[in-house]
């Protein structure tokens, strides 16, 4: 099993705490940084086949989340 660099559920307390502390707002975190949209943006000869990047999610919008079974 491969384990995953980051935790989802630390990911989202700390989002979390940045919303309730109002150093960023639910609806700017729906909306991916620009830093992000730079990184999307690749050369074609540096991917000939295509890129597949992830896809921007807001984390603390997703329903039903559940933290992975240990």
């Amino acid at each position: 099993m491969a384990t995953r660099a980051f935790d989802v559920s630390s990911i989202r307390l700390k989002l979390r705490y940045m919303v309730d502390k109002g150093y960023v707002t639910l609806e700017q975190l729906d909306e991916p940084s620009p830093g992000f949209k730079s990184n999307m943006n690749v050369h074609m000869r540096d991917f000939p086949s295509g890129y597949r990047g992830v896809r921007h999610k807001n984390l603390l919008r997703i329903e039903n989340f559940l933290p992975p079974a240990k």
